[in-house]
């Protein structure tokens, strides 16, 4: 099932949600869609997932390195041009659990022995453990999640944690508006988002206390190179009219060419402009 955790909206099929997307992926669009996926499966599960992606998305979904061309961490993305018409799925980076350890956590899972007791503690420490990876950068000491072979063999933008001092290629991660704000009023820290958002996928998120729906303005990671400013689309204000305005670009496909960020930065009408939209 698919939900949006704390909040009042009903749940729905995955599958349900994965044949909505592919009817309406390409209506205004050729570009590649995105997808990205935010799971707390376990590795039986997440396989059933990889299975309804083929099964459902078929030739739309693109799967990574089935036309012999290279990907993964230090390898940069394919253009948008090279991905028309595919579906790319964003996941977090994983370690490929194997055979003999799959194997054993099947049977385990098959023992009556071991039904699963509602364990608040550690659903908690699990959520938690599943946001630092977009809270959190550059811890040096982490362990992969294991993840299911058949949906690590689907994952072309892998979203792991950015080590500031070793900047990676070809990989992707998620920031909070508070870290946004953040960068943007430093220039070194804004220089090294920049530094990052050149061969790499960035992602920016409204602040968990904005309850009500508000936004925040998303020139603000669109200045330090941020690819996708996510936004919440149910409220009509400023922001929303400049990301509509924005990408109104190239037939309103959803891609716009960044401008050149590698020799300048201003952070002064930056600031002016958070100031303004709140």
């Amino acid at each position: 099932m698919v939900l949006h955790g704390h909040t009042a909206t009903t749940t729905e099929t995955f599958r349900n949600c994965i044949v909505g997307i592919k009817e309406c992926a390409f209506e205004r669009s050729e570009y590649p869609l995105c997808i990205t996926l935010e799971d707390h499966l376990n590795l039986e599960n997440q396989a059933i997932v990889a299975g309804i992606l083929r099964e459902v998305l078929g030739d739309l979904l693109f799967v990574p390195g089935a036309d012999g061309r290279a990907f993964g961490q230090g390898i940069a993305f394919q253009s948008p041009e090279e991905l028309k018409g595919k579906i790319i799925i964003r996941h977090k980076k994983g370690k490929v659990m194997s055979p003999a350890e799959a194997a054993k956590q099947h049977s385990a899972m098959l023992d009556p022995a071991n039904t699963p007791t509602l364990d608040h503690e550690a659903i908690i420490e699990h959520y938690q453990e599943d946001a630092e990876l977009d809270h959190e950068h550059g811890k040096k000491d982490e362990k992969p999640p294991k993840m299911a072979p058949e949906l690590v063999a689907l994952t072309y933008v892998q979203k792991m944690h950015v080590d500031w001092e070793n900047l990676p290629t070809g990989t992707s991660c998620s920031f909070g508006e508070p870290k946004i704000i953040k960068f943007s009023r430093h220039t070194n820290k804004a220089q090294d988002m920049i530094s990052y958002t050149a061969s790499n996928l960035a992602r920016s998120y409204p602040g968990g206390t904005r309850v009500m729906s508000s936004n925040y303005c998303p020139q603000m990671a669109w200045d330090m190179g941020v690819q996708i400013a996510a936004l919440n689309f149910q409220t009509n204000t400023k922001p929303m009219w400049l990301n509509l305005g924005k990408f109104r670009e190239n037939g309103c496909s959803g891609f716009v060419l960044k401008v050149s960020l590698s020799t300048f930065f201003l952070p002064s009408p930056i600031e002016r402009l958070a100031d303004h939209f709140g």
